[in-house]
């Protein structure tokens, strides 16, 4: 047990605090003194339903200050109007027979009047006009002034009949050695150590017996226990049904209401009556409950002759619980178990009773109080740790998802953007719950909770979020009002800390440029989301209202000339077509002049985005530009732009590119850093480590995050294209020889093929299986440069078709083109009629094209005879198949509506029966073995023989197996003979005649179109026609699509098919150019 300094008090003291402001003084009083506080405006409401009590409050009052006085011999503070004179002759009396010193603290009203008689009592004015009350003050300045000091001990004391070996304790009366028998302080406090003669002594002592004071034993309780026991202290404000071990108010309980905790307790779990003993912490108190058997600290029942010791809440446990399956109560006993079950016979039921009750109490304790202590003392610093780990995480990878399509980086930055909020709105409801104990035991505010308090702008900052990310999808946008709200909220909380924890402290002012910081930061946030909702962004992007020439007055115009014998004409004057600025300065590269063509053609066709119309004059500066421009570059510029409008959509781009936004991040990133730097010459050694540690890291994170922003905004296109336009070629170059390697977006395509989704297919929980089937694929193939040129050129070729006619008839057959043009131009070198491949619906087209562009390309067989010509049109062939069916299978939504998503699932479970039926015979039993590798091996090659590839067979079959089993990548062999297998079933009779419509599979229907594409002898022809083909279904796909669909593929990666859609828009090919020509304006003239 530790040694404690403790104070030596007087004899028992009585308060009487009276006046206007008598609870505030009261409450500091007791506060600092560590004095009970009886307050009788609190002891009125509890006498409406009291049974045991008097109706008289100050009465009350008084019975329950006896009891401190007299009985635990501890001062007391009563909070009373003392308006009646009878009441100040009770107090008297009450002093006089306890022996305790009464004296009353009068807190004057406004008008300083002081007309009350206290008939000689020692009397202490308070005067509120004059200055704050402050309690350490008055005690050292006033009360010391009328009490007297003794030896009278704050606990009782014990007498111990023994020798002390080393006879050098001094007796703290007299102060000689202490050789033989002495009393001693029963907690351990050896400054209070007596011979037994001058502790005996009159007045200081109590003869009680043996081992215990004699209140503690003699004292009949005056009430029974209250069942429903509820404690309020008015110093820590808990609640509950036992005091607050942290507080030391509590253990000497203080203010009751509602009910309090009676000093002895009769209870049926002993035969002697129980004492309540309440002990400070400091005193490292520690007893073992005989109930529960766990132990306690501070306060508990004990019986001194037993050593019996009871938690309060033990105390609390009902005495009987019934059980349905058993027909005898079962009673609470406190012995243990095993010596009850020796001594008594009980039933079955009553043991299985016990156990039961002490194993489901152990299982509700999941956390042990050590264990929760630990997490109190620490979540506030796991909340902003990991509140900050996120930030990091979305300021780097939130701009990395505009060209990395992988699906971890997606998964990481969404799981990252939805703890943002959470965990910093968290961390700011722990810190305004912690302002609670902001002040200490002395009634100064508490160091680290200041410190803590200093956490709350960061935390605001952490709202506000990046500037790489501020919205994770289009949807996030439309909740910019919710963000609105919570700026509000969010900022007011931060404020309320701020003040809460406000001191005359470099750290108070300190806060006031973090406030302003985190307020700019969330500020901008909610502005972003705004200004990229969809019907700001509608809004933002109409032009002005343009009513055309004045008709009515240009008609009364002509009806008047006319009238005067004038021959009106109206004539035509054709409006002067402005260009595009595309133009840049000598010496820039070409990715420079692509930015600006960029950047000029984005403040146009930006309206597409928002699902608007353009009109023709549009459509023919852009048509201009493009058809001189390689595939490259045309595909450069298309990305650049999609790039402007990524940052439009999900970043703060709309608040950082303007000179506002340029001041306002030169003044975050100069306050931020001269917080750091002004914090580091605080003196640390009165703050925790792990907290200076956790708040520098809050300050340097902040500024790297800072300059980690401004290298993202120096490096950004929007900051090349300024340069650009302003002649900064210096700086330009400055820029380029230290930016890293500029990706736009992510140049590849995701590849999913049916025959291959069936193969990789292995067995899954059922709610998993349906979302591996939703989940991206995770192959991809590249974007190169002679498949952007060969894009490039199939547009163009088109667009020269309708530039050639003018019609605008002829350019929505274009549009509405997706095989049958490429049909006919091959048909005298095919002669095959495959129009019924081509005039279905769109889905089924795709599918019925994919499957058997997936048959011809694995049923090749002397690839060495392939020249490279023809490779690449396979390769190209292969690459789009793959890529429409993963747009059919995966995002549906860019496509035509249709019913793909059903045909895709019929068609996948055909193909699954098939080769089920034909693989699975080898695994029950053997004897089949041999005739399923026969029509294994006679489906793969007709001219294999049997005896020459008999050992071949079980390892063409196991890895067949294999991967019909576990999720892998098929290989080219497997590919090859699944597509064998299906090509050499019988086709003779059309699916449609078999199936009818009841099933929309059309795997057999992609069997005939792949048998007459194999009938095609010259390879060069056939794979061009596929080739051909699969351009044209691209152009169809993206001339049929929305812009606002494509905006939500912006944060995967960037989609070729988005690249596309806008491309064709540049040459006019898209249906949002609805607007006739209409160049003219009218001109009257008179003749």
């Amino acid at each position: 047990m530790e040694k404690q300094e403790v104070e030596q008090l007087d004899a028992p003291i009585i308060l009487a605090v009276k006046g206007q402001t008598r609870n505030t003084v009261a409450y500091k009083l007791a506060k600092h003194l560590k004095y009970p506080l009886i307050d009788q405006d609190e002891i009125t409401p509890f006498l409406q339903n009291s049974k045991h009590l008097n109706n008289i409050s100050f009465e009350i009052s008084l019975s329950i200050a006896s009891i401190q006085l007299k009985e635990l011999k501890l001062g007391v503070i009563i909070s009373t109007p003392l308006s009646q004179k009878t009441q100040l002759d009770n107090l008297k009396k009450q002093a006089k027979s306890a022996g305790a010193l009464l004296v009353i603290i009068q807190c004057l009203p406004k008008d300083g009047s002081n007309d009350f008689n206290i008939e000689g009592v020692p009397r202490l004015i308070v005067d509120p006009r004059k200055q704050t009350f402050v309690a350490e003050k008055f005690v050292s300045d006033e009360l010391d002034k009328v009490r007297k000091r003794s030896y009278r001990h704050l606990h009782p004391l014990i007498f111990k009949n023994k020798l002390i070996p080393e006879s050098e304790v001094k007796c703290s009366r007299c102060q000689e050695t202490i050789p033989g028998p002495y009393y001693q302080c029963f907690l351990g406090c050896d400054e209070y150590i007596f011979h037994k003669a001058c502790g005996e002594l009159p007045g200081d002592l109590e003869q009680v017996g043996e081992n215990c004071p004699k209140y503690l034993r003699v004292t009949e309780p005056e009430y029974l226990f209250p069942e429903n026991l509820r404690s309020n202290c008015k110093i820590c404000k808990y609640k509950g049904t036992e005091f607050s071990d942290g507080c030391h108010d509590c253990l000497f309980q203080t203010n009751m209401k509602g009910g309090f905790l009676p000093i002895i307790v009769n209870h049926e779990s002993h035969a002697h009556p129980l004492n309540l003993l309440m002990m400070p912490l400091s005193y490292n108190y520690e007893f073992r409950c005989s109930g529960c058997g766990d132990f306690g600290h501070s306060i508990s029942y004990r019986c001194y002759d037993c050593n019996f010791n009871l938690h309060v809440s033990c105390i609390l446990l009902p005495r009987t619980v019934s059980y349905n399956y058993d027909k005898h109560p079962l009673r609470l006993t406190y012995d243990s178990l095993e010596q009850s079950y020796l001594e008594k016979s009980y039933c079955e039921a009553f043991i299985t009773g016990l156990i039961t009750m002490k194993r489901r109490r152990e299982t509700m304790e999941v956390f042990t109080p050590k264990l929760m202590k630990l997490w109190k003392d620490w979540e506030l610093r796991a909340m902003v740790v990991t509140s900050l780990l996120v930030q990091i995480i979305l300021i780097v990878l939130g701009s990395q998802r505009k060209y990395i399509p992988k699906v971890k980086v997606r998964a990481i930055v969404w799981c990252s953007y939805l703890l943002a909020d959470s965990v910093a709105t968290i961390a700011l409801g722990i810190l305004t719950n912690n302002l609670g104990d902001i002040y200490d035991e002395r009634g100064d505010v508490d160091l680290n909770t200041k410190l803590t308090a200093f956490w709350a702008p960061f935390l605001l900052l952490h709202l506000g979020g990046p500037d790489t990310i501020t919205a994770y999808a289009l949807e996030d946008n439309q909740l910019w009002l919710r963000h609105c709200f919570g700026l509000i909220i969010q900022t007011v909380v931060t404020g309320y800390i701020f003040l809460m924890a406000w001191s005359d402290s470099r750290l108070s002012l300190l806060s006031i440029p973090m406030i302003v910081v985190g307020s700019i930061k969330y500020g901008e946030r909610t502005w972003t989301l705004w200004k990229a909702s969809s019907d700001e962004l509608r809004d933002s992007m109409l032009t002005s209202p343009d009513p055309g020439p004045n008709y009515s007055k240009l008609m009364n115009e002509y009806r008047l000339k006319q009238a005067e014998g004038f021959f009106m004409e109206i004539e035509e004057v054709k409006d002067v077509q402005e260009e595009l600025d595309v133009a840049a300065p000598q010496g820039t590269t070409p990715d420079d002049q692509n930015i600006v063509k960029a950047h000029a053609l984005f403040q146009t066709f930006k309206c597409l985005f928002a699902d608007l119309i353009l009109s023709f004059k549009d459509r023919e500066k852009s048509q201009s530009l493009f058809q001189k421009m390689s595939g490259k570059d045309a595909f450069d510029v298309v990305a650049i732009e999609l790039g402007f409008m990524y940052d439009k959509l999900y970043t703060k781009a709309v608040v950082i590119y303007t000179p506002m936004g340029l001041i306002r991040r030169i003044t975050t990133f100069c306050l931020t850093f001269l917080v750091l730097l002004v914090f580091s010459f605080e003196d640390m050694k009165k703050y925790k480590k792990v907290d200076i540690f956790i708040t520098f890291l809050l300050l340097v994170v902040a500024v790297f995050l800072e300059i980690y922003a401004a290298l993202v905004l120096l490096f950004s296109d929007q900051t090349n294209h300024w340069l650009i336009k302003h002649n900064k070629t210096s700086c330009l170059k400055l820029i380029h020889s230290l930016q890293p390697v500029r990706k736009r977006w992510s140049s590849r395509v995701p590849q999913s093929s049916l025959l291959g989704s069936f193969l990789k297919e292995k067995p899954y929980f059922r709610l998993l299986k349906r979302v591996v089937e939703k989940w991206p694929p995770e192959t991809y193939a590249e974007v190169d440069d002679d498949l952007k040129n060969l894009i490039f050129k199939h547009v163009k070729e088109k667009f020269n078709q309708f530039k050639e006619k003018q019609d605008d008839g002829n350019f929505r057959d274009l549009c509405s083109q997706r095989g049958t043009n490429v049909l006919q131009m091959y048909k005298r070198q095919t002669r095959l009629s495959l129009e019924w491949s081509i005039n279905v619906e769109f889905d089924q087209s795709i599918l019925i094209w994919h499957i058997a562009t997936e048959l011809c390309y694995f049923s090749e067989v002397a690839l060495s005879t392939i020249t490279s010509e023809i490779q690449s049109s396979r390769e190209v062939s292969y690459c789009i198949s793959n890529y429409m069916f993963c747009l059919l299978a995966t995002f549906p939504f860019l496509l035509p509506i249709g019913i793909g998503l059903i045909r895709f699932r019929d068609t996948q479970a055909e193909a699954k029966r098939f080769f089920k039926e034909r693989l699975t015979l080898s695994r029950t039993k053997a004897k089949h073995r041999i005739t399923c590798n026969k029509m294994f091996l006679q489906s793969i090659d007709g001219e294999l023989e049997m005896q020459e590839e008999e050992s071949n067979t079980s390892t063409c079959w196991k890895s067949l197996d294999q991967a019909m089993t576990f999720l892998e990548e098929p290989t080219m062999y497997q590919m090859t003979a699944i597509c064998k297998m299906l090509l050499r079933e019988n086709i003779d009779v059309l699916p449609g005649k078999v199936k009818g419509d009841s099933s929309k599979s059309v795997l057999f229907d992609a069997c005939r179109l792949a048998s007459a594409l194999n009938g095609v002898t010259n390879k060069k022809v056939r794979w061009d026609m596929i080739r051909d083909i699969w351009l044209e279904m691209l152009t169809y796909a993206a001339s049929h699509s929305r812009g606002s669909q494509h905006c939500q593929q912006l944060r995967r990666g960037g989609e070729l098919l988005t690249h596309v859609w806008l491309l064709m828009a540049h040459f006019g090919m898209s249906e949002q150019f609805q607007i006739s020509k209409g160049y003219a304006r009218a001109l009257l003239t008179a003749k």
